[in-house]
Order: C-alpha cells, then sequence, then structure tokens
C-alpha cells in the first residue's frame, strides 16, 4: 500500500514538473525533457519493483520519509488533491486556451508545494 502511494506521488509530481518546464520550450527539447521525467520515473519505479519482489533490500529510509506514515491521511488527501488537480490541468491544456491552463497549473503547482511543505525534509 505505502510503495503504490509512493509510485503514484512520483508520477503525479514527475507529471507536474513536465508540464510546468516545457511551455516555453521548442517541441523537441519539450520531448526530450518529458523521455527524460520518464526515465527518472521508470528508475524509481523499477527500485521499488526489485524491492517488492525481494531482489533489494527493503530500506524504508529510501522507500519514504517516515512522517508521511504518521499522518497517513492527510498525507492521502494530499495525494488525492494532486491527482485531482493535474486531471483538471490536462483537461485545461486540451481546451487550447490560456487562461484556463495558467489557473489549472498553478492550481496543481499549489498542490504539489502543500505536500512539500508539509513533508519535505528541513
Amino acid at each position: 500500500m505505502r510503495i503504490c502511494t509512493i509510485t503514484v506521488v512520483v508520477l503525479s509530481a514527475a507529471l507536474c514538473v513536465s508540464g510546468a518546464h516545457a511551455q516555453d520550450r521548442k517541441v523537441e527539447q519539450a520531448i526530450k525533457h518529458r523521455r527524460a521525467a520518464f526515465v527518472l520515473m521508470s528508475t524509481y519505479f523499477s527500485r521499488l519493483l526489485q524491492t517488492v519482489e525481494g531482489d533489494r533490500p527493503f530500506d524504508t529510509a529510501q522507500v519514504a520519509k517516515e512522517d508521511i506514515w504518521l499522518d497517513e491521511d492527510h498525507f492521502k488527501r494530499l495525494a488525492a488533491d494532486l491527482q485531482t488537480r493535474t486531471a483538471t490541468l490536462s483537461k485545461a491544456a486540451a481546451t487550447g486556451q490560456m487562461a484556463p491552463l495558467k489557473s489549472a497549473f498553478e492550481s496543481t503547482r499549489n498542490a504539489c508545494n502543500d505536500c512539500h511543505k508539509a513533508f519535505r525534509k528541513k
């Protein structure tokens, strides 16, 4: 369960970052950036898979900061909020209109920041 939640957060965060940086770049640069984001996601997902399958030792320090699990309900609410806002961002991008895209981007960025403020190691 924890690994699934972490995977969802990693994937969502990577999608937030890739969309944010791709806006001002040429198409080729945006494609390179998205591919790099997917390679990063694949790397972390592969490490989790190796752990789940027993090929890599389970090290909680590498899997998650323990504060997440001390307030798991809060973490899950933030993760769900990020997923909702990311879906809204995708829909706003499909409209081809800047105003809804900007609003949805700011909302998604705020969701990312909310979780980092609550759980990032200082």
